[in-house]
């Protein structure tokens, strides 16, 4: 049925809501540097845009678009074919470390080391294809994990030294047109630029036929190599193009910092675009891009020295600093067990799922009865719904509107986390300060939190999911002590957790829920008779 109505719907109307947000986006993102000069300077200056928060912000985002990039490309790997992968900063190293031998030992210029460093990323792209033949699961994932240590220790070994620069690396200037100091608005459009065009390259290859076969590739390679296709063809293309991507984020690395370093061929580089793809949705276009985007922005709010969190409403009458710099490790164990636990399909799964929640709370709440007492109305929106109004008026006859108090009750976590994540956001949006909506957000936790424990103990499975992660991660604050007392009872509390978490219970809620539910919809069709 879904289906039927997407055809029958006008062509420039579905190309406007399946391409609008991404345009929005992209039109945002261009005018950013001027947006951000325009806010934080008072002197209309086309220079300013090379100076102040314009040009920190620049920096900001230009690594947040190659931690992206280099995100897809991990996700392209892993997410649309199956193929997991622990060394994925092998690209982005030889990535960052071809651009810098090339100019500095062979005298290259910067366009020509690009087009050598890009080969490069190809060849030993077709090297893990060649051993993606043989292996497969974990075994393919330790290859990647020792071809990238190997890497790593070729970069710091003194026999290499004259060419990699040992641990102190090697340093070398950009070109004028692309260089971040001279001209960062230059360096800001070309990443951008890169940005969108990798996007759209998936984007478009995971709508065709080739896309198709490698997430059947993903799901299902016996099947697939049973209908005929050639699994070891698409594993090379899939291995090639994100290979050759996660070198282009490399490239964009050395530009904006300029310096090759062993820790860019580090398993951090590899763990990063993990934890992103998780945290923004496995399998997903814009997760990675989501991903990045909030881990980078995230890390540069808790690394500033003082994160001042103004605390004056209502009874709270004093103000507190915290000092956060030295968290930002912490912060992002506890955020990806959270989202890994909480949020298992990612922010674009959730996002996709709460989108399906409210089209249908719209439809019956605002749609249906506007059908009901204005019939004419289905015709107009045919267009845009993709529904015959004689089809849209016999559902908006067939399907009543829930009685309010009854999907209060069947989505109560719901309206405790609209209410708490919308009034933070009018109010930042209001004053324009982002340290008035982290307010009002604390505010409302602290005021929702009976609420959360009243259905936390309605709902006890969530209960031992919750006590599970605050043991782990005090198990975690315990082992980064030194001593062997702490790290002893954070085995213990570490082996309680696991085992609370393999604990069930009988979801007390769910009976209590349908039963309130029940008796309100007999008093609703009581009343309304």
């Amino acid at each position: 049925m879904i289906e039927e109505r997407l055809r029958r719907r006008n062509f420039i109307v579905q190309t406007i809501f399946d391409n609008w947000i991404y345009v929005l986006v992209v039109i945002f993102l261009w005018r950013f540097p001027y947006l951000v000069a325009d806010w934080t300077d008072s002197v209309a200056d086309p220079p300013r845009r090379a100076f102040g928060e314009s040009a920190f912000w620049q920096s900001v985002m230009i690594e947040a678009f190659l931690l992206a990039i280099l995100a897809m490309s991990y996700n392209l790997m892993l997410g649309f074919t199956g193929l997991i992968s622990l060394g994925h900063a092998s690209f982005f190293g030889i990535g960052v470390y071809s651009i810098a031998i090339l100019m500095t030992q062979y005298g290259r210029s910067y366009e020509s080391a690009i087009l050598v460093a890009l080969g490069i990323g190809v060849m030993v792209s077709l090297l893990w294809a060649v051993a993606a033949f043989r292996l497969k699961g974990v075994y393919f994932a330790l290859f990647t994990l020792a071809f990238a240590e190997i890497l790593f220790r070729m970069a710091r070994l003194s026999v290499f030294r004259d060419l990699t620069g040992g641990d102190d690396g090697i340093t070398r200037d950009v070109p004028d047109w692309i260089n971040p100091i001279k001209n960062r608005l230059q360096l800001y459009n070309v990443t951008l630029v890169c940005f969108v065009f990798i996007f759209l390259l998936i984007r478009r290859l995971m709508n065709s036929p080739t896309g198709q076969v490698l997430i059947a590739l993903r799901d299902n390679p016996t099947r697939a190599e049973t209908l005929g296709f050639n699994i070891h063809l698409y594993k090379t293309a899939s291995i090639v193009l994100s290979g050759t991507i996660g070198t282009l984020a490399g490239i964009i690395h050395i530009t904006l910092n300029s310096q090759a370093e062993p820790r860019t061929l580090g398993l951090d580089r590899t763990v990063d675009p993990l934890i992103m793809t998780l945290i923004g949705g496995l399998g997903t276009n814009p997760g990675p891009v989501m991903g990045a985007g909030f881990l980078r922005i995230g890390e540069h709010f808790l690394r500033t020295p003082e994160l001042a969190v103004d605390l004056n409403f209502l009874i709270y009458r004093y103000q507190t600093t915290i000092n956060s710099e030295n968290y930002w490790a912490l912060a992002l164990g506890v955020i990806f067990i959270i989202f890994v636990l909480a949020i298992p399909y990612g922010m674009v799964g959730s996002i996709n799922k709460t989108w399906v929640e409210a089209r249908r709370w719209m439809r019956r709440y605002l749609y249906n009865p506007l059908v009901r007492r204005f019939p004419r109305i289905s015709v107009y929106v045919q267009p845009i719904s993709g529904e015959p109004p004689a089809y849209a008026q016999a559902l908006a006859q067939k399907l009543p509107p829930m009685a309010l108090p009854q999907w209060l009750i069947a989505h109560p976590m719901g309206v405790i986390n609209t209410v708490t994540l919308l009034i933070p956001v009018l109010v930042g949006l209001a004053m324009w300060d982002w340290r008035p909506a982290a307010s009002w957000l604390l505010f409302f936790i602290l005021l929702s939190i009976p609420f959360r424990l009243g259905l936390l103990l309605l709902n006890i499975p969530e209960l031992i999911y919750l006590v599970a992660v605050v043991l782990a991660g005090g198990a975690t604050v315990l082992l980064s002590d030194g001593s062997d007392m702490n790290q002893a009872v954070a085995v213990v509390i570490g082996i309680v957790a696991a085992v609370i978490l393999l604990i069930g219970s009988i979801p007390v809620h769910r009976f209590l829920r349908s039963m309130a539910q029940t008796t309100l919809g007999r008093l609703w069709v009581t009343s309304g008779s």
